[in-house]
């Protein structure tokens, strides 16, 4: 996954604009540079770009290592080539694009769930605190005396059951939050697993 992720990016920053910067990198030259960004991958920084004019330039030699691309530097080309699919014909590297690409859209997916699972138990908890905060209330409006009436003590009862409905939601969303990630880290081992 961190190669397809990576290797993702780099073409996403290659390709995609290679008629501006063809345009544009004769002009960079003397140009004054805006500032610099710190570029992170998986957490870990990677390194700096810099901002000129407003655009932003990865490092080239950083973004294809960690895309587990070759780099060869040949007087002012620079040759990107894919060493995981070296040696392939283009109906099997599009076979294996197009399973990292399943892979990766079933990853999406789960990360979705994951967040809306979290959700769900925030708003469970907020269900909670709201509940908890009535019950006074409720037991202030039993009569003195009539505090062990079961009639009287409806209104906690059905408080104090939706409070047990409310953590029972929260623990299901958990499990379902742990099967997730589960789940990511098979489909990421598989994705690793591609050549």
């Amino acid at each position: 996954m961190k190669k397809f992720l990576a290797g993702l990016i780099v073409g996403l920053c290659i390709f995609a604009s290679t008629t501006v910067f063809a345009d544009s990198i004769k002009s960079l030259v003397g140009s004054k540079v805006d500032g610099t960004f710190e570029v992170y991958y998986q957490g870990k920084k990677i390194g700096d770009a810099p901002s000129i004019d407003s655009a932003t330039y990865l490092p080239v030699r950083k973004m294809s290592n960690i895309a587990g691309m070759n780099v060869n530097v040949e007087g002012k080309r620079i040759y990107l080539t894919d060493t995981t699919t070296q040696g392939l014909t283009d109906a099997e590297v599009d076979a294996i694009n197009q399973k990292r690409g399943k892979i990766q859209g079933q990853i999406d997916i789960l990360s979705a769930n994951i967040k809306t699972y979290e959700q769900n138990i925030e708003a469970k908890k907020g269900e909670i605190s709201d509940y908890e905060k009535r019950i006074p209330e409720a037991k202030a409006m039993i009569p003195k005396g009539r505090e062990d009436d079961p009639i009287y003590q409806l209104g906690v009862n059905a408080l104090n059951e939706k409070i047990a409905k409310a953590n029972e939601d929260i623990k299901t969303n958990e499990a379902k939050i742990t099967a997730a990630q589960a789940e990511i880290e098979t489909l990421n081992s598989e994705l690793s697993k591609l050549k």
